[in-house]
C-alpha cells in the first residue's frame, strides 16, 4: 500500500492533479487549464472555446465544462459535438455513474447530437459511442451500458490511431470497465500502455496524469507506476519543479 501511495503522489504532483485518487465530486474550475487539442467542424471561431470546455472536462470541473459546452451550442446550435460534450460531463466514468435527472438530461443531449446529423466522421464516431452508453438507460444497468461504450470507443480508437483524444477516452473506458476480479489487470495495463506515451508527448494535458493514477491503482502495478512517475519528472524543468514542490 505504501508503494501505491508513492506512485499516486508522484504521478499526481507531476501532473498538478489532486493526489487523492478517489475524489468523486465536481471540482472547481482550476486557475490554469492544461492544453487539449480537439479539432471540430463547427464554426471555426468556436474552436478555442470548445477546447477550453474539453480542458475543463478533463480537469473534472464538470459544471464549468457543461456551461462552456452550452456556450458553444448557443453560438452554433448545429454543433452536434458540443451536445456530446454536455452529455459527457454527466458520465464521469471513474466516478459515480449518472442517475435520475442527470441521466435523463444527458440522454436528451446525446439524442440531440445524434439527431442533428452534423459534424465530421470522427465527431460522429464520438457521438455514436456515447449514444451507445445512454441508449436504453431505463432498461439496462450502468455496467452493461459502460461495457457497450467501451467497445464503441475501441472502434473509435482503431479508426483514429493518431487522434490523441480518441486514444485517451478509450483508455479511460478501459479503466472504468476493468473487472475487479481480474488479477492480470489486462485492461489497466492496456490503458497504461496507451496513456504513458500520451503523457510524454502532452505533459500539459489536464487529465492524463490523473488517468494514469487509476491505471496503476493496484498493488501489482504500483511499482510500474512509481517508475513511470520518476520518468515523467524528467520531461521538463517545470515538471521537476512541480514535483519538488510536492515532495518538499
Amino acid at each position: 500500500m505504501k508503494r501505491i501511495a508513492a506512485a499516486i503522489v508522484a504521478i499526481a504532483c507531476v501532473g498538478s492533479m489532486p493526489a487523492a485518487a478517489d475524489e468523486h465530486r465536481d471540482h472547481p474550475q482550476p486557475e490554469k487549464l492544461g492544453v487539449v487539442t480537439f479539432p471540430i467542424s463547427c464554426d471555426p471561431a468556436l474552436g478555442a472555446a470548445f477546447e477550453r470546455a474539453m480542458a475543463l472536462l478533463h480537469s473534472f470541473a464538470y459544471a464549468a465544462a457543461a456551461q462552456a459546452f452550452r456556450n458553444v451550442t448557443d453560438a452554433d446550435p448545429g454543433c452536434a459535438i458540443a451536445h456530446w460534450g454536455i452529455a459527457m460531463t454527466y458520465y464521469h466514468q471513474i466516478w459515480q455513474p449518472p442517475a435520475g435527472e442527470d441521466l435523463r438530461a444527458a440522454a436528451a443531449q446525446i439524442r440531440t447530437a445524434v439527431e442533428l446529423r452534423t459534424g465530421s466522421l470522427r465527431e460522429r464516431q464520438f457521438i455514436d459511442a456515447l449514444a451507445a452508453y445512454y441508449r436504453d438507460f431505463d432498461q439496462l444497468p450502468h455496467a452493461a451500458r459502460a461495457e457497450r461504450y467501451a467497445q464503441a470507443m475501441a472502434a473509435v480508437a482503431r479508426s483514429n490511431p493518431d487522434d490523441a483524444e480518441a486514444q485517451i477516452f478509450y483508455a479511460l473506458a478501459l479503466i472504468a470497465t476493468a473487472p475487479p476480479a481480474d488479477k492480470t489487470h489486462a485492461q489497466l495495463k492496456r490503458a497504461a500502455e496507451i496513456l504513458e506515451p500520451m503523457y510524454r508527448r502532452q505533459p500539459l494535458h489536464p487529465g492524463l496524469a490523473h488517468y494514469l493514477i487509476h491505471a496503476y491503482d493496484s498493488a501489482e502495478l504500483a511499482p510500474q507506476g512509481l517508475a513511470a512517475a520518476r520518468a515523467y519528472s524528467k520531461i521538463a524543468p517545470s515538471a521537476r519543479r512541480r514535483r519538488a514542490a510536492c515532495v518538499g
